[in-house]
């Protein structure tokens, strides 16, 4: 008999010409806040958030911006804003299944004029191999 295969999600959110405040190191806190609550995570630690404005932001790809995350227990939960282009970036990777439809707080809390999302659904069996299905 093989050993059973668990489904695990990826979440990828995107947020466009968002009218939140993208440069609020507070706004990205309470994002990664509410997604572990919301989600039924259980977080490792407090949250990282910095906020990349002035010198550090002619590195940045795309300008100033937030850039937060944190582990929780099944893995991690990232936010990264694009404060000059009004974009947000989420990712939930967890080997933790749940079924809140995490989105929709997004588009409350960002306020995006435009969103999408994905989930990329993996599998992990009790043998140690793992596929992306």
């Amino acid at each position: 008999m093989p050993p059973p295969l668990y489904r695990n999600p990826h979440f990828l959110w995107v947020g466009e010409q968002c009218q939140a405040d993208l440069m609020s190191p507070r706004l990205v806190r309470q994002v990664l806040r509410r997604l572990v609550k919301l989600a039924g995570m259980k977080p490792l630690g407090r949250a990282r958030v910095v906020v990349v404005d002035g010198e550090a932001a002619k590195d940045k790809a795309f300008g100033r911006g937030v850039s937060g995350y944190q582990l929780i227990v099944d893995s991690h939960i990232a936010v990264d804003t694009l404060a000059d282009l009004g974009t947000v970036y989420v990712d939930v990777f967890s080997c933790r299944p749940w079924d809140y439809p995490l989105g929709r707080e997004l588009f409350r809390l960002l306020k995006p004029a435009r969103a999408w999302e994905n989930t990329v659904e993996r599998a992990v069996d009790t043998g140690g191999r793992s596929a992306v299905i």
